[in-house]
């Protein structure tokens, strides 16, 4: 979701900005966060084989959350790391 927020993208796309998902995970992560109406799947170019994933209005309610989550992850890291 964190990797949508901000651009639309294709899997290989997405594949490298997720460091160290595996590429059946990521698929069955898209189709769950799809089932739950969160993404879009848009097919692109002729062959129809090719996707690239959006955000949906709906998936875009939870930005407010994605980036206070990602916000206290670094706080967390700063924590830990500092060892206080």
């Amino acid at each position: 979701m964190f990797a949508l927020m901000f651009e639309n993208l294709r899997f290989c796309e997405m594949e490298k900005q997720i460091k160290g998902i595996r590429p059946k995970m990521l698929a069955r992560e898209l189709r769950e966060l799809e089932m739950n109406h969160l993404i879009h799947k848009i097919p692109i170019g002729k062959q129809r084989e090719v996707f690239q994933y959006s955000i949906t209005p709906y998936g875009r309610t939870l930005k407010r959350i994605i980036v206070e989550i990602e916000n206290w992850g670094i706080r967390h890291r700063e924590k830990v790391m500092m060892g206080v």
